[in-house]
């Protein structure tokens, strides 16, 4: 669910990604910024499964 005012260049890029990777091409992501849901951890594994999971309503 949209939660701010960028949501539609998140979902664009949210996208991107999805479009230009597979499952075993993005083990790993690491964001840039609002890290503070990873609790710590640097990076997120199995990325693509969780990306392509993601509401996009």
């Amino acid at each position: 669910m949209s939660k701010t005012f960028h949501w539609q260049r998140q979902l664009r890029s949210l996208q991107f990604l999805l479009d230009r990777f597979t499952p075993d091409t993005l083990s790993y992501l690491c964001p840039g910024a609002n890290t503070g849901a990873l609790r710590g951890k640097g990076a997120i594994d199995q990325a693509y499964k969780h990306l392509s999971q993601i509401d996009r309503v």
